[in-house]
């Protein structure tokens, strides 16, 4: 599937959607509906998404168009009291290039443009509907049949990763955006310490091939659109 995924323009959602959610947890609608000033760079020495919370609902497409469209502006959805949380930025997604995405789209778009070209809202406000069901058809057309593995697993997959890297349950649920059960997650800080985003280093994938993403460039760098990068020689 990143085979596939990394074919398409770097600009694009359906680049970078799928490696975000397998690196750092968030839901699908919430990527999709990032703008350039979701970039925190330096919270805990390290960079962070800032999202907006959402639902953890597998389907993000309502069955029944709502009586009244969003009428506000910036049609972003929140849905969760949490409003927002802070992602720590996998040390692989910036050898992507993630950092080097943002700063490009600062100078094309502004700081309150969107993250990524290819998607927009929906009747329902949904930013994400359309990107998912783009993915899956790929997953199928790739012959992966099981209706259960869907874009939406590699952020269990990311949940997975976590608990065999022995992350505290409170510091991975801060990243997923999951209520901490019991007073703490009543009481205690929603912000990651800086020891818990340092836990993202430990978040690895044994035999995963990444190359499609780290071979089409230098790495930390956006190529430019329409134009097909060099992989990187050794040597």
């Amino acid at each position: 599937m990143f085979a596939e995924t990394a074919q398409q323009p770097v600009v694009t959602a359906t680049y970078w959607v799928p490696v975000i959610m397998l690196f750092g947890g968030a839901r699908p609608g919430e990527l999709a509906q990032l703008k350039v000033e979701d970039l925190r760079e330096q919270f805990n020495g390290r960079p962070h998404l800032s999202v907006l919370c959402e639902d953890d609902d597998d389907d993000e497409e309502p069955d029944v168009e709502p009586a009244q469209k969003p009428a506000a502006k910036d049609l972003r959805r929140v849905k969760t009291e949490a409003g927002r949380r802070l992602i720590p930025i996998h040390p692989m997604l910036i050898r992507m290039g993630l950092l080097d995405l943002f700063h490009r789209r600062r100078r094309e778009v502004g700081a309150t443009g969107q993250l990524f070209k290819d998607v927009k809202p929906n009747a329902h406000g949904h930013y994400s509907a359309a990107l998912t069901k783009r993915i899956n058809r790929r997953l199928r057309a790739l012959g992966i049949t099981n209706k259960r593995f869907v874009l939406y697993s590699l952020r269990h997959n990311f949940i997975e990763a976590c608990n065999a890297s022995s992350m505290p349950l409170g510091t991975r649920n801060k990243i997923v955006g999951h209520q901490t059960e019991g007073m703490g997650g009543i009481y205690g800080n929603p912000l990651p310490e800086q020891w818990e985003s340092d836990w993202i280093e430990k978040v690895t994938y044994e035999g995963l091939d990444l190359e499609p993403y780290l071979s089409l460039g230098a790495a930390g760098k956006v190529g430019t659109p329409g134009r097909k990068r060099m992989p990187i020689r050794s040597g």
